[in-house]
């Protein structure tokens, strides 16, 4: 696995060194970001879900809080629909560092978990972009990826 950037705590003495720390600066910054809209939909998902748990007896109540919430929030319906979806799938999300959202938006297409699991593990270790994790499912899944497979650019290296 490749080492993270760390971002330099000492004033660059030369315009390289500035260049560098500033690139670095701005990679933390961007993965912190990816890293916080992950967990925001994970948490947003479990709040979601639990609240509906509530009140499971009324079936028609987890459909209208989503309704509810999508209007009144004004978060567009799928967007939360995925979010339960999300904290359903994917028990620990925060186990998978290098996973971007739209890593877990593939991903949750998968309905076997333990292909999904193995995928999250493989596109996590070989730190794969979201169109190479996409080839794979399309490759391995493919009458659950057919959403993504017009995305692919490549496909992951072995």
């Amino acid at each position: 696995m490749a080492e993270r950037a760390i971002v330099p705590t000492g004033i660059p003495k030369t315009y390289p060194e500035l260049r560098k720390a500033v690139e670095l600066t701005f990679i933390e910054g961007q993965r912190a970001v990816e890293q916080a809209k992950v967990r925001t939909y994970w948490d947003t998902g479990r709040l979601i879900h639990e609240h509906v748990l509530l009140f499971q007896e009324r079936a028609d109540y987890g459909a209208g809080t989503v309704a509810r919430l999508s209007a009144d929030m004004k978060y567009h319906r799928s967007t939360l629909q995925r979010c339960v979806q999300f904290y359903l799938a994917i028990p620990n999300c925060a186990a998978q560092r290098n996973l971007l959202w739209g890593h877990y938006k593939a991903l949750i297409t998968i309905t076997d978990s333990k292909l999904r699991g193995k995928l999250a593990d493989e596109a996590n270790r070989n730190e794969w972009s979201v169109p190479q994790l996409q080839a794979r499912i399309a490759e391995l899944a493919p009458g659950e990826a057919i959403y993504v497979v017009a995305t692919v650019i490549t496909a992951p290296q072995d």
